[in-house]
């Protein structure tokens, strides 16, 4: 959201109107006078009235300012170099007024605008939290254009950026209206081709390969007429020197030379700025070292000469569109003027004279020496824009810190960011009774009420494997979905599994191999997804999601951390959901615990889905690719024991797992609840329980129906309800049939497929139908996701007062090869059933 823009000169009335701040300000005068920032700002400003400056004098002698750039460039430079050093000033100011929450500085690299007035509207662009003054010179332009400001005229209209301000000063008090974040973080984006940028180190720079690569996808499959991108678009991210040690960073430089060798056109250009600070460890000279190592076109360029940086970064822009391959500008020779941030304790490893030496060292002020020694601005321009430019930083801070935080807005308000909301339609449907959610019936694994028919047989068809309705299903999704990519390991023969058996064929381009190394897979489809297509990302194998767990969780948060809305307002962010399949999950005896691995992560902003079936692996599936499209990020999981399995009771081999495939209409939401029915019954109502009655959205439906299920049986209830998921299903399924007809026990199995929480709403009705409860989980018992489940349960009341319940799951250690010891079975079901029905003890002595 943006307030309306302040016309010329009214930033005093504004100023006063917001008297709170500067109230406060005024109370604590004499302290801010000793802030280094405000004493720097304040002599900055006593130069500019005197003309008492130096241009910078690099010892090749240089090049004159026009002769590489336009007088606009020039000026819009420094007006951004401007505009960076007094918010980051003012930033300083209002933290110490206890309004200003984030204090990271960009002072010393506002020469950095200059790219941003090379930079196109349409390239996309993730910056690096100190390049402010690359975002103020880009978001400028818009403004200038739309105001009719003329370049000799733009150093006197700085008022028409007032929005610019204002935005920027929300995001440093962490006001809602922050158009960036809306208020949950203070970070750098709000155009539509800006992408936010964590403060996890060059977690920013996979994802801009992705975006790289879009364009010229678009154009292999054929995509032209529905084409979103210019094809000469580029995608820029920027980086600091001690951001290019991290993993991020070298991942992503490897897949984009991988693209390049490939022939795949990359476009992709790479900035970092050297000021041989990453905090406290000094650079020594090793990332010299390093950029040579990196093997890419490099344009190199001197962070104090404003036309040192214009030259290369233009040259940079125009090589890297042209050849469409990696490049990476090198800024160097960069001062670091107040420390990385308000907190950062610079005399712990720099002594008083190279504190004081960082303070003083100024390019804006050369470069405005050097601007005026060439007759592109005057002195007096320069020192009225400075002194309007300081007005109205203060004016930003003091409206922003009236505006209401995040924390206002309530906890429900946050949760509510964590996903995209879905489309009203499937919302719809869900609740209609044409995709149920949590009234769909579970018919594949339930008991036959009576003999089944010729007509029934022909009806349901022949039934597969659930391995045979994935790859099915995948290609069905991959015919209705021209911007679909699948992007995988080994995925174009088929995959480990063979569940891309043929697909690459069927669909050429669209399955795609990349090589082995998660972060920038997960990283390249993010990308991807941003860039307009719908992509899915196959992890092999459960534990491999591990080596791309901090992009896992850059993707999780994005939705989160970002305002939905744009910069100047006309369109919403377009979504950027995916779903990532991950396969190679839980039971089995091939490749020890590195291919079975039986724990999830369930970060906030995910939904994470296992079936135990292949119709509702089908039907959740179609639910997961229409909330992706929505904006949602799903994680499909795969059980690497159900893939190939035909029966629950393999002794009387008895089918049950060989489904149907499921009508296109059927669809599984994320709050279905299934309930696996069987013949034993108790009548009546549970011991100590009341009976609860109700339809609509929380009625529960039986297995064995026909599609839009029948309510319970007021009158039937069961000894055990065993609650669980994947491969937790036909464990329990054994354990009902082996219980029912050996102890005439009725148990029970409400299975979850969306674990991720909160909990399916019919949950808490159909456990009241229940004398006891049993939350078996196949993850490991020290990261199982029915704890999240038991929590909100027991707090509800649900279980606890008048329902006892108890929780068994996987042993908490690593899997050894050959062996399914550790893993949850029908044995643990079986005894731990007992024991809550008998008591301690008398679990049994399976």
């Amino acid at each position: 959201m943006l307030m309306a823009r302040t016309g010329p000169r009214t930033f005093t009335r504004v100023h006063r109107y917001f008297s709170a701040y500067a109230t406060k300000r005024s109370e604590k005068a004499s302290e801010i006078a000793e802030l280094p920032e405000i004493r720097q700002s304040l002599l900055f400003g006593q130069q500019l009235r005197s003309g008492s400056l130096e241009p910078y004098r690099p010892s090749g002698g240089g090049k004159a300012l026009l002769s590489v750039a336009t007088r606009e460039e020039v000026l819009s430079s420094l007006q951004a170099g401007f505009v960076t050093f007094a918010l980051a000033s003012e930033a300083r100011v209002a933290s110490a007024l206890g309004e200003g929450l984030y204090t990271i500085g960009p002072c010393g690299e506002e020469l950095l605008a200059a790219v941003g007035t090379v930079l196109r509207a349409d390239d996309s662009v993730a910056l690096h939290y100190r390049h402010l003054a690359t975002q103020l010179a880009r978001h400028a332009r818009p403004l200038e254009e739309q105001s009719g400001v003329q370049d000799p005229d733009i150093l006197k209209s700085t008022n028409i950026l007032w929005p610019l301000f204002l935005d920027r000063a929300r995001g440093h008090v962490v006001s809602s209206f922050d158009p960036v974040t809306g208020g949950a973080h203070c970070a750098l984006g709000g155009g539509p081709q800006d992408f936010v940028v964590t403060s996890t180190l060059a977690s920013q720079a996979t994802p801009a390969v992705g975006r790289a690569l879009a364009p010229s996808l678009e154009r292999v499959l054929g995509l032209s007429q529905d084409s979103r991108l210019q094809e000469d678009r580029l995608s820029y991210v920027s980086l600091g020197d001690g951001s290019v040690n991290n993993a991020h960073f070298l991942s992503a430089v490897n897949i984009s030379k991988y693209a390049a060798y490939r022939g795949w056109p990359c476009p992709v250009l790479f900035a970092v700025s050297n000021n041989d600070l990453c905090i406290s460890l000094k650079g020594r000279g090793w990332l010299a070292h390093l950029v040579r190592d990196l093997g890419l076109q490099t344009f190199e360029c001197d962070g104090w000469d404003l036309g040192s940086i214009l030259e290369a970064s233009r040259t940079a822009c125009r090589t890297v569109r042209a050849t469409r391959r990696p490049g990476l500008l090198l800024v160097s020779n960069l001062p670091r003027r107040f420390g990385h941030a308000a907190t950062d304790r610079q005399g712990a490893y720099l002594s008083e004279a190279e504190v004081a030496r960082q303070e003083a060292a100024n390019p804006l002020a050369a470069a405005c020496a050097q601007a005026v020694s060439e007759g592109v601005c005057s002195w007096s321009d320069l020192s009225v824009a400075w002194e309007e430019v300081c007005h109205l930083s203060q004016a930003a801070f003091a409206q922003a810190s009236e505006e209401p935080k995040l924390e206002s807005l309530g906890i429900a308000n946050l949760e509510a960011r964590n996903r995209a909301p879905l489309p009203a339609d499937l919302l719809f449907k869900a609740r209609a009774g044409v995709v149920p959610s949590s009234l769909t019936p579970f018919a594949a694994l339930a008991p036959h009420s009576g003999a089944e028919n010729d007509d029934d047989k022909k009806k349901q068809g022949k039934g597969a494997v659930m391995r045979k309705h994935m790859t099915r299903c995948i290609a069905e999704t991959l015919e209705a979905e021209p911007r679909l990519v699948y992007l995988g390991e080994d995925v174009e023969h088929g995959g480990y599994y063979l569940i891309t058996e043929g697909l690459a064929k069927a669909f050429p381009g669209r399955v795609r191999d990349m090589p082995p190394d998660e972060t920038s897979l997960l990283g390249i489809g993010h990308g991807l997804a941003q860039s307009g297509f719908f992509v899915v990302v196959e992890i092999p194998y459960a534990k491999y999601l591990d080596c791309g767990a901090d992009m896992f969780q850059e993707i999780a948060i994005a939705h989160w951390l970002q305002s939905s809305e744009v910069r100047g307002a006309g369109f919403k962010r377009r979504p950027a959901g995916m779903v990532i399949r991950l396969q190679g999950f839980d039971r089995g005896v091939f490749g020890g615990n590195f291919h079975t691995h039986n724990s999830l992560p369930l970060p906030p902003g995910v939904d994470v889905v296992v079936a135990s079936n292949g119709a509702d692996w089908v039907r959740s599936w179609r639910h997961a690719v229409r909330a992706a499209k929505a904006g949602r990020v799903v994680m499909v999981v795969d059980s690497t024991d159900l893939l190939n399995r035909r029966h629950v009771d393999v002794d009387d081999r008895d089918g049950l797992l060989q489904t149907a495939y499921p009508e296109a209409r059927e669809i599984l939401g994320f709050e279905a609840l299934l309930r696996h029915d069987h013949g034993f019954k108790r009548r009546g109502m549970p011991p100590g329980t009341e009976a609860q009655t109700g339809t609509g959205a929380d009625s529960l439906a039986c297995s064995g129906g026909s599609g839009s299920g029948s309510e319970i049986d007021g009158g039937e209830w069961d000894d055990v309800t065993v609650v669980t998921y994947g491969t937790g299903v036909v464990s329990a399924r054994q354990t009902q049939k082996v219980l029912g007809l050996r102890d005439g026990l009725s148990v029970g199995i409400l299975e979850v497929p969306c674990i991720s929480g909160p909990h399916p709403p019919a949950l808490t009705r159909a456990l009241s139908r229940s004398a006891t409860a049993l939350f078996a989980d196949p993850c490991k018992s020290g990261s199982a996701p029915l704890l999240n489940f038991i929590a909100t349960l027991k707090k509800s009341g649900a279980i606890g007062r008048s329902r006892d319940w108890a929780f068994v799951a996987a042993e908490d250690t690593y899997n050894p090869l050959g062996s399914t010891l550790t893993f949850l079975g029908a044995c643990d079901v079986e005894r731990a059933a007992l024991e809550l029905v008998n008591g301690p003890g008398q679990g049994g002595s399976n």
